[in-house]
């Protein structure tokens, strides 16, 4: 095995910002005694041998290649033998080599949206006010809904980041769908009970126009593997479907607190700015919840959005 990328190099510590796990303990660097370590894999430049990129690695199966990749003699190498890491396994190299691929896949997807993004996604927007926040249905964050333009004129949804925003919607029959999908929702699961409520599919296409619209907006860098997973989920609606879907992207993967707006009457998308006055304040409840949700995310996995009907 090639172990050139692994190489030790002279420490440059943030002390503060760096750290090891390994099973429940946490270990010091004797050079540094009070600076936590992190297991690093290191690229180099293969003309000057500086190092280029210090990398985490949080997998086992990486874990324990990164761990045998550094000579016995460094520090790294003096805990390994300490902690008796085992010699990572072929299927330790597999399941490595599959994590290497799922990466540049989701890199390539990152990729292939950021050239898709617009900035000009949204023509116009809506404002929201007295006069029309009863015709507005709002849905929060790991929420989604699904509505006909008989009980409400609106989907809304907005502060996207680094959340992700998807909307679907039915031309014929005039009813949509819109999620607001964090870090501890099962995007893909989310998007598939949507696509049932809205019976994706089942209506044929009439004129050169599709019959479903999807949209997919907001996130950042720290969030760009699920959403990528959501594209990936998309296109294959589009593979099943064929040109009865059609596909926007919109302003994706800037960080920049996406809103969005769908009208179910026409199914435009536009910029939604909820009014000051009438944005429900959850003070300390609201960050609660969301706590709540991350820490039961961690444990149990993630799950679906709630789903949340128009009252």
């Amino acid at each position: 095995m090639d172990r050139e990328w692994a190489k030790e190099a002279p420490y440059k510590i943030q002390a503060s910002h760096e750290r090891i796990f390994i099973s429940d303990k946490t270990l010091k660097d004797p050079q540094y005694p009070h600076a936590n370590l992190q297991v690093l894999r290191i690229d180099y430049d293969p003309n000057t041998g500086e190092a280029q990129k210090v990398l985490r690695d949080a997998d086992p199966s990486t874990f324990k290649l990164t761990m045998a990749a550094f000579p016995a003699d460094s520090v790294v190498g003096k805990i390994r033998e300490i902690l008796k890491i085992e010699k990572p396994s072929e299927q330790d190299v597999e399941k490595h080599e599959k994590i290497v691929a799922e990466a540049k896949k989701v890199v390539e997807t990152r990729d292939k949206l950021q050239r898709l993004s617009r900035k000009d996604f949204f023509i116009n927007t809506l404002k929201e006010s007295t006069e029309n926040t009863s015709h507005i249905f709002q849905v929060g964050q790991a929420e989604y809904s699904v509505a006909t333009n008989q009980q409400t004129d609106w989907l809304v949804t907005y502060g996207a980041d680094p959340c992700y925003i998807v909307s679907l919607y039915d031309r014929v029959n005039k009813r949509g769908a819109l999620t607001h999908i964090d870090a501890t929702v099962d995007g893909e699961v989310t998007l598939d009970r949507m696509a049932g409520e809205l019976s994706l599919g089942t209506t044929e296409k009439r004129g050169e126009f599709s019959t479903y619209q999807v949209t997919i907006s907001g996130g950042n860098q720290g969030s760009v593997a699920d959403v990528a997973k959501a594209y990936e989920k998309i296109k294959e609606w589009q593979q099943t479907y064929g040109d009865n879907i059609d596909v926007k992207v919109g302003n994706i993967l800037q960080g920049s607190g996406e809103s969005l707006a769908l009208n179910l009457n026409t199914g435009e998308v536009q910029r939604f700015i909820p009014s000051p006055a009438l944005v429900k304040d959850d003070g300390e409840y609201g960050t609660l919840a969301i706590t709540e949700r991350a820490m039961a995310s961690a444990v149990e996995g993630k799950k679906p959005a709630q789903f949340i009907p128009p009252k």
